[in-house]
């Protein structure tokens, strides 16, 4: 009877032994779980944070390029320009005639048979054009606009050519022969003539300007940088 009831008290405690074995390995069990469900948790709210930066960059990023803009400075349009410098320059070919004479005088009189006369042609360029330095500019980011304002159109160069010359009348004194002794003064005095012929000239001026503004509307609009620009070219008003 005692070897029954020894037998029994230690099934008894087998049993429990067993029973908490599967406790203890189901609580392990239950915190490798929650162990797990908490790490995903952790990582899908740093995945989303992530996400979030990352959206929140690209907006700063996208809400920054107005500022970004390029402001465009008077500098670089006038660079832009450089170089039509030249080619707004117009070149008026001439040919014209005058008149030479020469005499001897005594005591403030002309002295008879002493003056000679010589008839002559001649030919020569003037070149029109705008002082690159004076050129005046206005630029308007905001409203894509450019003003540019050319001054007063000069005469830069006026030449004859001395090969040109030829005689097609001539009258010689008795007492003096013609040599164009004074060709200087000569010379002086056709290119001074020519000058104001020139640069009154309404179709020459309506010429030089309408090109000028042609080409510096030309070279800005094949500009990368200004091709979205309008442009307005005008001159100066020497009144002002």
């Amino acid at each position: 009877m005692e070897k029954n009831q020894s037998n029994e008290k230690e099934n008894n405690e087998s049993i429990i032994k067993l029973i908490l074995l599967v406790a203890v390995l189901t609580l392990i069990l239950l915190v490798v779980i929650i162990l797990n469900i908490v790490d995903g948790k952790k990582n899908k709210e740093e995945a989303d944070l992530k996400s979030i930066t990352e959206a929140g960059s690209t907006e700063e990023i996208e809400t920054e390029k107005p500022a970004e803009k390029h402001v465009y400075t008077i500098n670089e349009v006038e660079s832009a320009i450089k170089p039509v410098g030249d080619l707004i320059t117009s070149e008026y070919h001439y040919k014209d005639a005058g008149v030479y004479e020469d005499y001897k005088t005594f005591f403030g009189a002309r002295v008879p048979l002493t003056t000679d006369k010589q008839v002559f042609t001649y030919k020569g360029t003037v070149k029109l054009g705008y002082d690159f330095e004076k050129i005046e500019y206005e630029i308007d980011n905001e409203n894509k606009k450019i003003s540019v304002i050319l001054p007063e159109l000069e005469i830069l160069s006026n030449e004859i050519h001395h090969d040109s010359f030829e005689v097609v009348d001539s009258k010689d004194s008795i007492l003096n022969s013609q040599d164009f002794s004074d060709f200087n003064a000569l010379e002086a005095e056709l290119l001074e003539k020519k000058k104001n012929e020139v640069i009154n000239d309404p179709d020459v001026r309506e010429t030089a300007e309408k090109n000028a503004k042609a080409l510096i509307v030309d070279f800005l609009k094949e500009n990368p940088n200004f091709k979205d620009f309008n442009v307005d070219v005008s001159v100066k008003n020497v009144d002002n």
